[in-house]
């Protein structure tokens, strides 16, 4: 059916141009052929006949009885039972939960930050719960910056460290994104045993995912072109209407843009294209974009979208990720230390919400952050200033 409206509606479009067309080389022929004098007289009757064109081809747009249908469909679409679904991103990303708790359809939510702040890693755990913690979600990822062998372990990781760091922190303390991407190396350790049933029990899970096309991975090998977004985007939604499609994108720098070269252009014309698809095909897309330029002494902002600034406004949301122990590193006022006995500094994430459509939270939200498990916690401000004190830190 969308196929047919859409047939129709460029059609119609075409019937249209071809009839101003005409009506421009009538003006013109005339042109030459009159005086000068006659000139405004022929110009005038051109600009009426293509009014009544324009006026013809929009009537619809234009009529009364259409306006209030439209605020009908609209008032009945605000009242569906699944717009007021709050989804679960998870345990321990309980304020995003209440900051996205809106309607998430048709929207573009951009995670910005420079390199190694965890915004793959976010991707991943934010993807992975919605399938699983929320029915009628679906989840289509297309990793560019990493192939398909390098996520897929993110992902079995991140899953077991959910369940062990409740349940067994020891085991927990031992795992790592190594383990799991080449369980072989490690056959000889003390956990081996422990961390492979752990994995099975995971690659089970992704496997009735996959199989019910509930969680999609494709990396750069399978398309990383703009065309082949949207064809994703539209594919996944018209198979699956029923479905919410949370559409993954890692990253939107990394994709490719054929017939634009200009960088300014290029990410404008993507932007919104990315944006008219999730609009169009009623899906949410979630996307990462990583900034260049950003000195250390500062965190990031809506302002180092630079280029790429059409991003400020297609985003429904947009959220900076900082890490002040990669920014400043032995200078940093926030980290923990590991449980691992190896003594090493982990990074607390400041996710700052930099705009906000979707609802009316604005702010910032800290996690403790474990890189080598793709693994976040959410902790209080409070929380936050505890390890700051305990780390010798005097506010």
């Amino acid at each position: 059916i969308r196929d047919e409206i859409d047939r129709i509606v460029n059609a119609d479009e075409d019937k249209l141009n071809k009839a101003k067309e005409a009506v421009i080389s009538e003006v013109m022929n005339a042109l030459n052929k009159k005086s000068i004098q006659s000139a405004e007289t022929i110009l005038s009757s051109g600009l009426d006949k293509i009014y009544s064109l324009q006026k013809e081809h929009k009537g619809g747009t234009l009529d009364t009885n259409t306006r209030m249908t439209n605020l009908l469909a609209i008032k009945e679409y605000q009242e569906q039972e699944d717009l007021h679904t709050i989804y679960n991103f998870g345990q321990y990303f309980r304020t995003l939960n209440t900051a996205l708790s809106g309607d998430l359809r048709g929207k573009v939510i951009t995670l910005g930050g420079v390199g190694n702040t965890g915004k793959t890693s976010t991707l991943v755990n934010w993807s992975w719960n919605l399938v699983n913690e929320n029915e009628g979600a679906m989840a289509v990822f297309l990793t560019i910056d990493d192939s398909d062998k390098e996520f897929i372990p993110r992902v079995i990781c991140y899953d077991i460290a959910s369940r062990l760091y409740t349940t067994n922190q020891d085991l927990f303390n031992m795992l790592n994104i190594n383990k799991v991407g080449t369980p072989y190396l490690f056959k000889d350790n003390l956990e081996y045993e422990a961390i492979m049933q752990e994995r099975e029990t995971s690659f089970k899970k992704l496997f009735s995912l996959a199989k019910d096309d509930r969680y999609v991975v494709l990396d750069s090998t399978d398309g990383r072109t703009l065309d082949f977004v949207q064809t994703i985007i539209r594919t996944y939604t018209e198979r699956y209407p029923s479905r919410h499609l949370f559409f993954f994108l890692d990253n939107f720098h990394l994709m490719q843009v054929p017939g634009y070269e200009d960088g300014r252009t290029k990410y404008k014309h993507a932007s919104h294209e990315i944006k008219n698809s999730a609009v169009k095909h009623n899906c949410t897309v979630i996307m990462t974009a990583e900034y260049k330029k950003v000195p250390p002494e500062r965190k990031p902002n809506n302002n180092d979208l630079g280029e790429t600034v059409a991003l400020e406004y297609d985003s429904n949301c947009i959220i900076h990720l900082d890490s002040e122990l990669h920014r400043c590193r032995e200078q940093t006022r926030y980290f923990f230390m590991t449980a691992d006995g190896t003594n090493n500094k982990y990074p607390i994430v400041e996710s700052i919400f930099g705009k906000n459509k979707v609802n009316s939270y604005k702010g910032s939200v800290y996690y403790k952050f474990y890189p080598d498990k793709a693994f976040y916690d959410e902790i209080t401000e409070h929380e936050l200033n505890a390890l700051a004190a305990a780390n010798g830190i005097d506010f």
